[in-house]
Parts: structure tokens; sequence; C-alpha cells
């Protein structure tokens, strides 16, 4: 969000005002300061701007609920966004025009206006808000045009109090406030776009998953059962009997296959001798027969 101009009539001790701050020495300005004496109007500038985005002033939002009475009579709250209303005037107004950045680059232009006056009788009528961009229509009333601002710029009227704007005496309270509160008026100036926000969710569920993986881990390697000093010396002293235990049965293995093999050479030995006395027999049968 950029703002481009701040104007308006009748607020507290300004009459008709604008400040362009994107042309002339303030446009070029990086940072710039509004000074001036006591009762100026420098408070009345960000009161303005609050005014036509949000309908209410950090001073109305903090004045509480006393009611007093105004120029013309009138019983109303010290938190009453018209008690800003020049003495002695029937009407006023507060303008804003603000740039925001969309996608690709592309800017577009949103006026706000705040506006307040007298009817036929005398009496100040309800505030009207109302919210444009390239002349159409965006929100009117007090509700929809603050909800459409935060949702076009990000921020409610707390945040862009504790961001945008810092009135006197809050900086402290923007130091105090919780750090959530902090991290989210931190990411909204420095991150419009959400690249960070995207970051930080991929890392943290990347870090989710590596803290899953650890725990599974360790858990298994707590499940391990670790022997003490004399269930593992017994342990080993088992293992040094069933080896021995094994060459014994290798060994006497060794000597059944040998064995087995001694008999089965015997019982081929045997078999050829007794074809060869067969084969004599028939041979001086067949000689001796002629």
């Amino acid at each position: 969000m950029k703002i481009l101009s701040i104007s308006g009539e009748n607020l507290a001790s300004l009459g008709k005002f604008e400040v362009k701050l994107d042309e002339g020495v303030l446009g070029s300005a990086g940072l710039f300061a509004i000074v001036g004496p006591t009762g100026a109007g420098k408070s009345t500038l960000l009161d303005a701007m609050c005014l036509a985005l949000y309908g209410v002033t950090p001073r109305s939002n903090d004045a509480g609920s006393t009611r007093v009475a105004n120029a013309n009579g009138e019983a109303w709250t010290a938190g009453d966004e018209r008690q800003i209303v020049r003495r002695g005037t029937t009407q006023a107004v507060a303008e804003v025009v603000f740039e925001v950045l969309r996608g690709a680059g592309s800017r577009e232009t949103y006026v706000a206006r705040w506006s307040v006056g007298v009817n036929r009788e005398g009496v100040f009528r309800a505030p009207s808000m109302v919210v444009k961009c390239g002349g159409e229509v965006k929100a009117t009333g007090k509700r929809a045009v603050a909800e459409f601002v935060e949702s076009t710029i990000g921020m409610d009227f707390d945040n862009f109090c504790r961001s945008v704007l810092l009135a006197q005496g809050a900086f402290a309270a923007f130091l105090k406030a919780k750090g959530s509160d902090r991290s989210h008026v931190l990411e909204v100036l420095t991150d419009p776009n959400k690249v960070y926000r995207r970051l930080s969710i991929a890392a943290h569920k990347k870090g989710s998953a590596a803290a899953a993986l650890l725990k599974n881990a360790s858990e298994a390697v707590e499940a391990v059962t670790v022997l003490d000093a004399v269930a593992r010396a017994g342990t080993e002293a088992e293992l040094v009997r069933l080896a021995g235990d094994l060459d014994v049965f290798v060994a006497r293995s060794a000597e059944v296959v040998s064995e087995r093999v001694r008999w089965l050479a015997v019982d081929d030995a045997e078999g050829d001798l007794a074809g060869a006395g067969a084969l004599a027999l028939r041979v001086e049968h067949n000689l001796f027969s002629h």
C-alpha cells in the first residue's frame, strides 16, 4: 500500500487542505517530517487518513463513552468520530487516495472518503463512507468500507495503527504487543506477496517431517534391550559353547559322510566282480557247446 494523497475539510484546526505525497518534493523524498507548533494540525492529517479508511481515529478509538456536548449542543460520546468536526462548521470531509501493488507489477488506485453534514434541522447526520476504484464503487458504509480496506491492504485498523501509523505514544505499544501481533504487522509490511510466508510454511512442513522421522528412530532405538555386563558375559559364554557344539557336529557329519562314501565304493566294487563272473561263465558255456 502507498498513500498518494490526503485531503479534507473542516477537521479540527484545519479548514480545506490537500497533501499530495506523490508529487513535487514529497514525491521524490524518501523520508519527510510533519512539523509545526501544537494545534497546527499535524495529528489531524493522520486522523483524516484513518477516518477515510476505517471511519475511526486513534484518538476517538481510545476516548471512551463519556458524553460531551459539541458546538451545536448535541451530546456525543467522547469517542464519536464527529468530535473532530471543526467548531462552527456544518460539514466535514476526509479523503485518501492510495495505491495497491497487484500481481505482475500492476497497480490499482483507490479513493476512500469519509464525510458528515447536518440535516435540515441543523443536526449532524451519521457519517457516510465510500471507497472507489477507477470510478467504480467498491463498498459503502463504515463496516463495509473498513472490511474492504482490510482485505485490500491486509491490515485491520489496529495493525494499521501499529505499522503505517504509529500515533503519539503508540510505538511503545507496538514494542509491547504480542509476538504474533508484531509478526503479522511485519509480515504485511515486508512480504506483501506472501513469498516468505510460503517459504516458512514449506520449511515448517519439512521440519515437522524430519522431527517425525527422528521420533520414530528414537523410539526404535529405545525398544532395543541393552544387556548388562553379567547378562552379556553369560550370552558370550553360551555363544562359545554353541560354537564348540557346532564344530563337533560338523566333524561328526564329515565322518558319517566319509563312511557312507566308503560303503558305496565297496558296493560298487562287489557289483563289478559279480558282473565279470557271470560274463566268464557265459563265455565258457559258449566255447564248450560248440
